[in-house]
């Protein structure tokens, strides 16, 4: 039986009428176009590669979104290694914690083995035991570290005392632990920590306003401050920097008050705009590290 047309008509030139039938086809004969490359006609291959971090990705972790803006609770740090010197506490901790919620990979240090051990077991963290003011053990551990994306490294607890009671070698140990840790961290960042990654540091508000005691605390904040904004210029496009926070409510700061922190804490309550105390969670929440933007 032959085939039925779906529809008849003429094309007219002039006084030519051309008749034209029109039958359904029986297969596909679609051409398709590829992109080839010009030079030998090879065909071209699409990756699909996160711009923050130069790695590719798998297609089925994609999704439709705003970038920079988390998709609720999708994980913003996948992918991506968190390394946090002095993260057994305190606001180190609570960084470590968000950024292996977000999804990342987390090595941490502390001085403390039984303390970094439990630590490494809760969050499934990577986790080495050093004291970080050992600049031949810091050294050497950054020599074995693979690439990172973001290093913290947790601030020490302030040091105020009258010039009458500064002690010198306890002073010249504070300078290791508050300006040259940074220093050596920033300079072995240099070679670990990837170009769009980020250092962060964490300082205090000691000295911001002059007075009995501060004398020396007030030196190290400033040295720290000053030589963050040099590290910055110097390692970009690595971000660099620091978030000198003010009173927070961690375990240290309660055992250095002692008698006094309930008094603290209330002087705080009142003063403070947002009427609360100030938590570790408050201050990792600033992180780069563990936002977006």
């Amino acid at each position: 039986m032959p085939p039925r047309s779906i529809w008849n008509g003429a094309i007219a030139f002039g006084a030519v009428n051309v008749p034209i039938k029109v039958f359904g086809a029986r297969e596909d004969q679609t051409i398709h176009f590829h992109e080839v490359h010009l030079e030998d006609g090879g065909g071209i291959a699409h990756k699909l590669v996160n711009p923050s971090t130069g790695r590719e990705i798998d297609s089925k972790k994609v999704v439709k979104g705003y970038p920079g803006v988390g998709m609720s609770g999708e994980a913003e740090l996948a992918g991506q290694t968190v390394l946090v010197i002095g993260g057994s506490s305190g606001i180190g901790l609570e960084t470590a914690r968000r950024a292996r919620k977000a999804g990342a990979d987390v090595i941490i240090t502390a001085r403390n083995p039984n303390r970094v051990q439990r630590v490494g077991r809760e969050l499934g963290a990577s986790i080495a035991a050093f004291d970080a003011t050992d600049f031949d053990r810091l050294e050497r551990f950054f020599h074995h570290l693979p690439p990172i994306d973001h290093a913290l490294v947790s601030g020490p607890s302030p040091f105020d005392a009258p010039l009458a009671e500064l002690d010198v070698e306890e002073a010249r140990r504070e300078v290791d632990a508050h300006v040259v840790l940074p220093l050596q961290v920033g300079r072995h960042a240099a070679g670990r920590v990837r170009p769009a990654g980020s250092v962060l540091f964490m300082s205090g508000a000691g000295g911001r306003h002059p007075g009995p005691g501060f004398a020396f605390s007030s030196a190290l904040t400033a040295a720290l401050s000053a030589m963050t904004r040099n590290l910055a210029l110097e390692l970009a496009p690595i971000r660099v920097n620091v978030i000198a926070a003010g009173f927070v409510h961690t375990p240290r700061s309660a055992a250095l008050l002692g008698d006094q922190l309930d008094a603290r804490r209330q002087q705080l309550r009142t003063t403070l705009p947002i009427r609360r105390i100030v938590g570790s969670s408050d201050v990792a929440a600033l992180a780069p590290t563990t936002s977006s933007g």
